[in-house]
């Protein structure tokens, strides 16, 4: 067991008392992460002045590659430059190539990124292990070795997993577990040999886009960042990208000069906001207001892909109106071999109610390791499906009146006029207007979004408004359009791994949606943030 950390600690005090004294603070500031390996090997620098520390600075025994995954999608590619085994510097890659006529993706990195090595050398890290000998919350810790430590943790383990089961124990993932891609794998195939249950990441920050997976079964939508380049019209909604996503914020720039028009929504000015063509300023919570009277324009002035809706879309699916519920096979035939995920349309030409494309699939097999998308086609074939217009149906318990999904929301949109929601939410309803035609016009139009949104609550339901924005348009699934959140690598090497020579028996439990069921979000905000 090395004592190094005790050694570094004191080695770079007396080093910023030697600096001080001989170069000034400047000095200081260059040198503190070179001290402790100088230390360690009981040598002296001879750093006479500053010009001397500053010629060493460019030299180094090794380069290697890494990225930071500190709460960030990036991973930018940097090189490591080593010297004595402690990070003297890092620089940008720059070895990115073209997503097709999109401008070069690098020099991807920021300086928060740059700053990742101070904070791997911070005083917050913890150096070794340390177990507690006093009273659970004395402050009383004895250091120990590391064999010490993993014994006592592996005895630990299989006591409780003998005794209570492997479900018994967890382990908490952290945002930096998932993003560091090599400590997720190790942890996913640890995980699937003990048997443990893992929390999903996103039960721990509330990030889960929970209205996205409401709407299409999957939460994480995106194209790579280049996407944002290809759209006409890119609404920088709920996000700060010129902020928080700065490896990426020139391709809304590059994006703008070439003709989209970037609308940036937010409540302050934002440095996004500064860069775009528009910005929209609606009152803090009012977002869900200001997106439903876009759609209000978008219907009332017809600047909707109908096409698209009927194919792609559950606009055309059939609702019952004496119960809210969609048309199902079971409304017709009785017995176990009626399938209630069998679901209608209204074909135009027969004038009757037809089977809509895709849907009595059957559900995955427990246990698959990768999502099961359904076989089925959404090609239409010979149907035509009507998106408006009420009509009878016999069912095994008498007719019953059926409408269209499209012309509920029609109903639903038709309270959210401009003017009405302009006093909700503040933006004058010239300018709601103006905004959701540039959207309705634009061939291919994105909504780009962050994670705060999933932060808030009812923030599900402004997920959903954007969905069906991007719905109603055509725009979902289409390069340059649909809703953008995250740029993430692939992860099939990570799973692949995970599994390998193994049984599928990866165990995440997704506590955030349990939550979502459960807890109650409302008075929970309430009681921290008082009422609205």
């Amino acid at each position: 067991e090395s004592e190094m950390p005790a050694i570094q600690h004191t080695a770079a005090n007396s080093a910023r008392r030697r600096f001080r004294v001989g170069s000034g603070a400047v000095t200081v500031a260059l040198s503190l992460r070179y001290a402790p390996a100088a230390a360690e090997k009981g040598t002296q620098q001879p750093y006479g002045a500053w010009e001397d520390l500053q010629r060493r600075k460019w030299t180094w025994d090794s380069v290697t590659h890494g990225t930071h995954g500190t709460n960030c999608t990036g991973t930018c590619a940097f090189n490591i430059y080593v010297k004595n085994g402690i990070v003297w510097r890092e620089e940008q890659q720059g070895e990115y190539g073209r997503s097709e006529d999109a401008p070069d993706y690098g020099p991807r990195g920021c300086q928060k990124g740059l700053r990742h090595a101070k904070y791997m050398y911070g005083k917050q890290r913890v150096l070794y292990p340390m177990k507690r000998v006093g009273e659970r919350g004395a402050g009383k810790w004895q250091r120990i070795s590391w064999d010490q430590a993993t014994a006592e943790i592996a005895d630990r383990f299989i006591d409780h997993s003998v005794a209570s089961g492997p479900r018994s124990i967890s382990f908490d993932l952290g945002t930096q577990m998932v993003l560091k891609r090599a400590s997720f794998a190790a942890l996913g195939r640890f995980a699937t040999i003990s048997g443990i249950q893992l929390p999903e990441a996103f039960a721990g920050v509330g990030d889960l886009p929970t209205g996205v997976q409401m709407t299409v079964g999957e939460p994480l939508l995106g194209d790579t960042m280049a996407a944002v380049f290809k759209s006409r019209c890119c609404l920088v909604w709920f996000c700060n990208p010129a902020v928080t996503r700065i490896p990426d914020a020139h391709f809304f720039w590059e994006a703008k000069y070439n003709g989209t028009e970037v609308i940036a929504i937010s409540p302050e000015f934002t440095p996004s906001a500064m860069h775009a063509n528009k910005w929209l300023n609606p009152k803090p919570g009012t977002d869900i207001a200001l997106a439903m009277a876009m759609v209000q324009v978008l219907l009332t002035e017809d600047l909707i892909d109908r096409d698209y809706i009927r194919e792609q879309t559950d606009l055309p699916f059939l609702v019952r109106s004496d119960n809210g519920r969609f048309l199902r096979e079971s409304d017709f035939v009785a017995g176990a071999t009626a399938r209630d995920n069998l679901l209608y349309a209204w074909d135009e030409r027969p004038a009757r109610a037809g089977a809509a494309p895709a849907t009595a699939d059957p559900p995955p097999r427990p246990g698959s390791p990768v999502p099961v998308i359904p076989a089925g086609s959404l090609a239409l074939g010979e149907l035509r499906p009507a998106l408006e217009g009420s009509w009878s149906v016999k069912t095994r318990q008498g007719p019953v009146r059926v409408t269209t999904v499209f012309e509920l929301v029609k109903q639903r949109a038709a309270s959210y006029t401009p003017e009405q929601a302009a006093k909700v939410c503040g933006v004058h309803a010239d300018n709601i207007r103006q905004v959701a035609r540039i959207f309705g016009q634009a061939k291919p139009a994105m909504i780009f979004t962050g994670y705060r949104m999933c932060k808030w609550l009812q923030g599900d339901l402004l997920q959903r408004a954007f969905m069906l924005l991007l719905s109603l348009t055509g725009n979902l699934g289409k390069a340059g359009g649909g809703f953008q959140l995250e740029n993430l690598g692939s992860t099939a090497s990570q799973i692949a791994f995970m599994l390998a020579g193994l049984f599928p028996t990866l165990n995440v439990a997704t506590l955030s949606r349990w939550d979502y069921v459960h807890a109650d979000g409302k008075g929970l905000n309430e009681r921290i943030y008082g009422k609205a």
